[in-house]
């Protein structure tokens, strides 16, 4: 089957097998977190507290744990499975600020957006790739040097 080179057409690299496999460990912590559909429950979620919005810190921890409350916000609201994709995706910018919610009103929200048809994990993964991935290959080629 013939499959379209998504990074060819926009004009990027394709990704290294590096970040591939970055990609992939945070679509498996997104498909463990809220991956699965939960079964509907009369019981009322507990309430919890807001996850704290990423600003765009240059800083893998700071992304890592935001996702991870993100995630775990998501999972506690029932916000899991595909069924919900959309919900996460649209609730995914209330969590952020700064340059981080620039980029995802331009990419994903706005008039110039970059693609039609966003899955959460897809911009997961980009907002690493924007504000984290040249961070942590700088500190790794940093401590080679």
């Amino acid at each position: 089957m013939f499959e379209i080179d998504a990074y060819k057409d926009r004009g990027t690299p394709q990704p290294t097998k590096y970040t591939r496999a970055i990609h992939e460990k945070y679509c498996q912590l997104i498909d463990r977190h809220v991956g699965k559909s939960t079964k509907s429950s009369t019981n009322k979620s507990p309430k919890v507290p807001e996850p704290k919005a990423y600003n765009s810190k240059e800083d893998a921890k700071v992304f890592g744990e935001w996702l991870k409350n993100l995630l775990r916000w998501y999972c506690i609201n029932r916000y899991c499975g595909m069924e919900h994709d959309e919900d996460c995706i649209s609730c995914t910018a209330l969590f952020l600020q700064g340059d981080a919610l620039c980029w995802y009103d331009n990419n994903v929200n706005g008039i110039n957006h970059q693609k039609d048809v966003w899955l959460f994990k897809t911009i997961i993964t980009a907002l690493y790739d924007c504000f984290i991935h040249n961070v942590v290959l700088m500190c790794c080629w940093s401590l080679c040097y």
